[in-house]
């Protein structure tokens, strides 16, 4: 389901002012700043999304996984982590963000953005039907699966420490969730 509404041009002139060290998202209508991810968290997110592109991505010729595209779903600006999509809906073009909404999100959680991805960012991914999102926690080191159903999230596994993952949509090879924590 895509939203008809825009992006507000005022509140996007604030996100184009920030400097390169920040992100900043428009969500519900309010710009929220966050500074890029701490070293644990950009490990996490690094081995991931190589492991990702290594099993399924752009070589094989099923996925797109990119790290930190900016999205515009109706009205939000989101930054997720990691985003997917089918080689199918991979967004064609070289603009500085989409509209596509991507098949697969991974958030790599933070303590300061933890609030807002569950609160916020995971209603807004479902409400554009963004299939399957992942909530990645390293401090914690969870990995929690979310799966679309009826334009809701349902919880589905949630893995911890090094267990091994199958997750959809990455469900055909495992991978040891260990690897990716700084060692």
């Amino acid at each position: 389901m895509s939203m008809s509404r825009k992006v507000p041009p005022g509140l996007y002139a604030q996100l184009e002012t920030l400097p390169e060290y920040k992100i900043g998202e428009i969500i519900s209508g309010t710009v929220y700043v966050h500074p890029r991810l701490p070293t644990v968290q950009c490990i996490a997110k690094s081995n991931l999304g190589m492991d990702l592109n290594e099993r399924f991505g752009f070589r094989r010729g099923r996925w797109r996984i990119v790290f930190e595209v900016e999205v515009h779903l109706g009205p939000n600006v989101v930054v997720p982590t990691i985003s997917g999509w089918t080689a199918e809906r991979w967004p064609k073009g070289h603009d500085a963000f989409t509209t596509v909404r991507p098949d697969w999100l991974c958030e790599v959680l933070m303590p300061s953005t933890r609030g807002l991805v569950r609160d916020q960012k995971l209603t807004i991914y479902a409400e554009h039907g963004a299939p399957f999102c992942w909530l990645l926690d390293p401090l914690e080191k969870t990995l929690e699966v979310f799966v679309l159903h009826d334009g809701a999230y349902q919880i589905g596994p949630t893995f911890q420490g090094d267990m091994p993952v199958t997750a959809p949509p990455f469900a055909a090879q495992a991978f040891e969730l260990g690897l990716l924590w700084e060692p």
